[in-house]
Formats: structure tokens, sequence, C-alpha cells
């Protein structure tokens, strides 16, 4: 599943108030908050106002979601009528109004209090224990032609990939030693999409998809669609720490170092391809 987002804010979801009731067999996964000193010190958190926009951004993604065949089949199976998606559309749609007309944390906060009802996770051990995992899909620039700017490409799956005999050929024989491709390489003529960095290009891979805003201005979402079958292999512990580099600061250190990286990923057989999909917004 991509986003669960009832709308989940310190493990507690918010449902809307006029729709609260209609939330058949809740209590087998989520717990009524009825304490009001509890809701409010779950409520007020200052971080939600401060990055207003952006949260918004983030509720009108997940909108785009629960708009898809996929979140239907997600909450049919998983959920089984205890959180309709509907209940999680119109719950969100009321959130969304109310962050964007609230001028002050103050306001919100009563808003939130007035208009939801307020529920929790009962966590998989039935006393609050919950595990969350998260999904970040990544936004670089690229071009769909190779440019002196952009020479990266992301590769897309070729249509004999299915019948590649294994073991599947090596990073380099696919994309060449630099990942720039071109004549002589596997993968020459299957190219989707060009990026301004074998790092970035790197980043893509291990995150399995990614939102490109093309030189045209359009953008373009690209997603998984196929791996060859090798172990994966990045970035060490240890190599960050013989050069002392913090995870955050690679994409600068190997702007500076690109032969250190193309040495690593000689050693890295795992290899994406990706496809085009549909929606640039869908997350």
């Amino acid at each position: 599943m991509k986003y669960f987002l009832i709308f989940c804010v310190s493990l507690l979801c918010f449902f809307w108030r006029a729709d609260s009731a209609a939330l058949p067999g809740a209590d087998s996964v989520l717990e009524y908050v009825t304490d009001a000193d509890l809701v409010r010190k779950m409520v007020v958190d200052s971080s939600l106002f401060e990055n207003k926009k952006e949260l918004l951004d983030r509720v009108v993604q997940t909108l785009y979601y629960l708009e898809t065949d996929e979140a239907l089949s997600v909450y049919e199976t998983h959920f089984k009528g205890a959180v309709s998606l509907a209940s999680v559309r119109e719950s969100l749609h009321r959130f969304y109004l109310i962050l964007l007309l609230s001028s002050d944390l103050e306001t919100f906060t009563d808003r939130i209090q007035t208009s939801f009802a307020l529920y929790r996770s009962v966590g998989d051990d039935g006393r609050g224990i919950v595990r969350f995992t998260g999904y970040f899909q990544p936004v670089y620039s690229g071009s769909k032609v190779r440019t002196n700017q952009y020479r990266f490409p992301l590769f897309k799956k070729p249509a004999e990939f299915d019948s590649w005999k294994l073991p599947h050929p090596t990073r380099v024989a696919l994309e060449g030693y630099r990942g720039l491709g071109g004549a002589g390489t596997l993968l020459h003529g299957n190219e989707l999409v060009w990026l301004k960095s074998r790092f970035d290009v790197f980043m893509v891979q291990v995150q399995g998809s990614a939102i490109i805003e093309l030189t045209d201005g359009n953008a373009m979402s690209v997603g998984f669609a196929a791996g060859t079958e090798y172990p994966f292999s990045g970035i060490s512990r240890s190599f960050l720490q013989k050069h002392n580099v913090a995870w955050h600061r690679l994409g600068n250190f190997f702007e500076q170092r690109p032969e250190l990286l193309d040495e690593i990923l000689a050693r890295n057989n795992r290899f994406i391809l990706f496809e085009e999909k549909s929606d640039p917004h869908a997350i």
C-alpha cells in the first residue's frame, strides 16, 4: 500500500463527525479517543501549521491515490468495512478545508476538535504498539532527450527482458561503466528519460519510483517495471566513515568524485528498469 492516510497524526485518525457513526467494526482496528485533554495534546502540533503548504499538497496527492482502483482494492481487502474508503475521502476533504481556511494554530485546533471524531490505532498487539512504514517519491529534473546537461538515462524494460537467461547481464554490460549507456551497451535504445547525474539515477533505482520534472514544463511519473536477479549492493557505512561524508551529503560528494560512484556501482549488479506511469501526481 502506498499512503494509508485517514488522516494520521501522532497515531490519531480523524473522521468527519457526520460520518463517524458509519464505522462498522472500527473497534477492531481503532479506539475512539474520549479524553478531551489527550485529544488537544495530540492535535496541537505546531509543525502541522508551520508546514501548511506542504501538508496541503500531501493531502491532495493522497486524494488522487484514493480515486484509484488500487485504493478501492486495498480498503476492501484489508479493512473489510471497518474503515470505508468514502469515510476517508470525506474526512480528508474536510481536513483540507479546515487547514486551508484556518489563520492560526489555535483556530485550526478548535475546528479539528469540533468537526472530527478522533480514533487511534489499537496496534497489532491490541495495546497500542504500532509499526509504521513510509513511502517517499523523490522529484528530479530531467529531459526526454539527451543533452549536455542531461546525460544519465533511466532505462525502460526491453520487450524481450522476460526471456533473458540467467544469470542476467551485469550492470556494466547493461549501461556501461560510467552509466551513460550508448552504442555497445545492451540497453542502448531503451532510454526512458535522462537525468543530470548518475547519483540521481541511482537514488531513483533505490527508491523504485520518482516524478521527473521535464525541461518542457511537463512532468512524468516513472515506476518499477523489472529488475535483474542479483542481490543489492549499495554504499556501505565504512565508505561513509572512510570519506567522512554524511548520507544526505552524498549527492554533493559524488558530484566532486564521480569516479568513486562508478566504482561502487560497477560492483552492484542489481539493476532496476522503469516504465512511465499515467498520473505524474500519483504517489
